[in-house]
């Protein structure tokens, strides 16, 4: 069951996929972050050699390690920085920035457009809502994956307020990992490359959004006014039993007791 009210996880971001969104410098980033990481994990390794075999043994797990890791690593991510970097612009270039992330326009209320997202979000076989904060107008989708093909992935949608009867709508969809992994992709990939990695995939993000946005675009005509609990209220302080308008007499007041 879904959960109302302020959303506790990472908040939405709008990445603003462009051409020179990653330049050369960037490339320096994961290359530290590479490094620093096999540097890490020379220290645990010959950190279990010590318990093991005693100082001389680790000494040389560590010189080996070091070797090791701090080249291979930058050399990996290296390659991995200009493959998923080649991939952002192919992508880019062949379809632009919607493949990364959704923005329409609607022809409705902000309260309306939320409404009509929530009802988009039935769309899914496999999936949940995992919170949603009516008050910002995001809601968070959790769309379950196959265990050997493909990982979970999150559909976060926002609807803005852009006017009395309009409103903007974002779409994203990116790859859900566990905490811990998700935390060391950013650290080791800094600020900049995590949302182009987390967003190469298969086409399914690309997918995902286009079952939100096809559906919207279903529906030209919402007639579902959204009505909040203030209204509500309101209109059982308004309401006049039929029995009690004017023009009814007594006999008609004696009747309807």
């Amino acid at each position: 069951m879904a959960s109302c009210g302020e959303v506790t996880e990472q908040q939405f971001e709008h990445f603003v996929p462009t051409y020179d969104y990653i330049k050369f410098a960037d490339y320096t980033r994961p290359l530290m972050g590479a490094a620093t990481f096999g540097l890490v994990l020379s220290f645990i390794v010959s950190g279990l050699a010590f318990c093991v075999s005693g100082p001389l043994m680790s000494a040389m797990m560590f010189l080996i390690c070091l070797a090791v890791y701090t080249v291979q690593f930058p050399l990996g991510f290296l390659l991995s920085a200009f493959m998923h970097h080649s991939l952002y612009l192919h992508r880019l270039r062949k379809h632009g920035p919607a493949w990364y992330i959704r923005k329409q326009n609607l022809d409705i209320p902000k309260a309306e457009a939320f409404e009509l997202c929530l009802a988009a979000c039935g769309q899914f076989e496999r999936a949940r809502i995992s919170d949603y904060d009516e008050k910002n107008g995001v809601v968070r989708l959790q769309v379950k994956g196959n265990f050997w093909i493909t990982v979970d992935r999150i559909v976060a949608i926002q609807v803005q307020e852009s006017g009395p009867r309009s409103s903007v709508l974002y779409v994203d969809s990116q790859i859900k990992l566990t905490r811990f992994r998700s935390r060391l992709i950013k650290a080791t990939w800094g600020e900049k490359w995590y949302p182009i990695v987390f967003r190469t995939d298969r086409n399914l993000n690309n997918k995902l959004m286009n079952v939100i946005t096809n559906f919207i675009d279903s529906v030209p005509n919402w007639d579902h006014r959204h009505v909040s609990v203030q209204e509500k209220l309101e209109d059982l302080d308004n309401y006049v039993h039929p029995a009690l308008t004017a023009g009814t007499t007594e006999d008609d007041l004696h009747h309807a007791a």
